[in-house]
């Protein structure tokens, strides 16, 4: 019985000796899982940004948004006078293109011009002088045809008979007075006017009353 007591006494002091010795090891593991959480802490103190130099980055961050800005507005400014000129520059091209193109129709259409005049007062002189019927209609077919080809290149007559003068459109050979035709208002035209759409390809000539003569 002895013995088996002692026994039960050693086995005893072993188990304590164990649960110290465990006791010691938990103690140990938890002082350094501790340390670990107290480091992990201090890192993270030490990885905080300093507020002052927070306000720096955004100071830093609103210089830079500033110049941005301020570029942008001067791109945005660039580009409206870029489409500024581009809209100009299509304006004078469209222009220039309607002068080549009258410049160059009144080149060529002029000299068909005159000869269309002489044309007509050879057909009114056929009339006074009392041709053939047949050799005066032929007369007249291409007197109509050639007045036709006018017209589909968008050739107008200026005939202003009876007409308040234009010295826009009218050019005053000559003057006189006039018992039924008010002042400033056409007596005769000399020679017919043409124009192109809204430009003047040649004045018409005429003589201008001054109304009636006074007694």
């Amino acid at each position: 019985m002895l013995f088996i007591k002692k026994l039960n006494k050693k086995s005893c002091r072993k188990k304590l000796s164990r649960v110290v010795i465990y006791n010691s090891i938990m103690k140990v593991e938890n002082m350094s899982k501790e340390e670990a959480i107290l480091n992990e802490t201090s890192q993270e103190k030490t990885n905080v940004k300093n507020p002052c130099e927070g306000d720096k980055c955004s100071s830093e961050q609103e210089k830079q948004l500033s110049a941005l800005d301020a570029q942008c507005k001067d791109l945005q400014d660039k580009y409206l006078r870029a489409k500024a000129d581009l809209d100009n520059a299509r304006k004078r091209f469209v222009k220039d293109k309607e002068d080549i193109r009258f410049q160059t129709m009144q080149f060529v259409c002029i000299p068909f011009i005159a000869l269309f005049d002489s044309f007509k007062m050879g057909l009114n002189s056929a009339k006074e002088h009392k041709i053939h019927d047949d050799v005066l209609k032929g007369f007249e077919m291409i007197f109509q045809q050639f007045q036709a080809q006018l017209k589909l290149l968008g050739i107008e007559e200026i005939n202003p008979q009876n007409e308040a003068f234009n010295p826009h459109l009218h050019e005053a050979v000559s003057s006189c007075f006039h018992e039924e035709i008010p002042e400033e208002h056409i007596i005769q035209v000399v020679r017919t006017g043409y124009k192109l759409g809204d430009k003047l390809l040649r004045a018409a000539s005429v003589v201008v009353s001054k109304g009636k003569e006074a007694k």
